[in-house]
């Protein structure tokens, strides 16, 4: 994968957008994000979680 970048969308709410080599991979991700982020949150931070994503982290950006 090649980056994670949060945005909100028009109801306040977390969006992930991650670049990765399937949909599927892609959905899983968008759905953990949307239950897991909350406005102001880091993705870096979240990551810390889980050395192997963050290792896979190329660029981040601010919700």
């Amino acid at each position: 994968m090649d980056c994670y970048i949060l945005r909100k969308n028009s109801e306040g709410r977390a969006i992930a957008y991650v670049k990765m080599s399937t949909d599927e991979q892609e959905q899983k991700v968008i759905k953990l994000f949307n239950k897991s982020i909350f406005e102001g949150c880091i993705l870096y931070a979240y990551l810390q979680k889980d050395p192997v994503k963050k290792k896979s982290i190329k660029k981040v950006k601010k919700a």
